[in-house]
């Protein structure tokens, strides 16, 4: 792919599926990113994300024992600033949009759907690298700036800004 230099990026893939891991390991290969860690158990990925700081988390939705939503919730919910606001791409095979409205409401940056490729994972790695949004925190939502577009707001503004 042209364009963005990845090399530097780390990256964690979270998925109780090995074909899936490998395959997705492979396209990020060949995206030129090799800092790749893996885990099949989002309970002890935990331990891992806290040791390595990943700068992105690429997580499937349907995982035991805990299904990657509630493992991104986790992540957003945990103490440390630079875990807290971990850059999360969910991948999953199912799209349907309650399941994109959820992941958007915990705080999810990017959807990603399977199948995937090589050209939508670099689309969706591009858009947590390069266009990083800025995080908020209401009484009911922590997460990265729903709005993408920068457009005008009618209204009394009800977020907290979060660095």
């Amino acid at each position: 792919m042209p364009g963005y230099d990845f090399s530097n990026l780390s990256i964690m893939i979270v998925d109780d599926d090995m074909l899936m891991r490998n395959l997705v390991k492979s396209m990020l290969f060949s995206l030129g990113i090799t800092k790749v860690s893996i885990q099949s158990n989002p309970n002890e990925a935990i331990n891992d994300i806290v040791a390595l700081k990943p700068d992105i988390l690429i997580t499937d939705w349907e995982m035991k024992p805990i299904n990657g939503l509630d493992f991104s919730k986790k992540i957003r919910g945990m103490n440390n600033p630079l875990l807290s606001h971990l850059p999360i791409i969910m991948l999953t095979g199912y799209t349907q949009i309650d399941r994109v409205f959820a992941a958007r409401e915990i705080g999810i940056n990017e959807f990603l759907a399977k199948p995937v490729s090589v050209q939508t994972l670099y689309s969706r790695i591009l858009s947590v690298a390069k266009r990083p949004r800025d995080f908020v925190k209401t009484k009911s939502y922590f997460g990265p700036d729903r709005r993408r577009k920068d457009m005008p707001f009618i209204g009394e503004d009800r977020r907290k800004r979060k660095s």
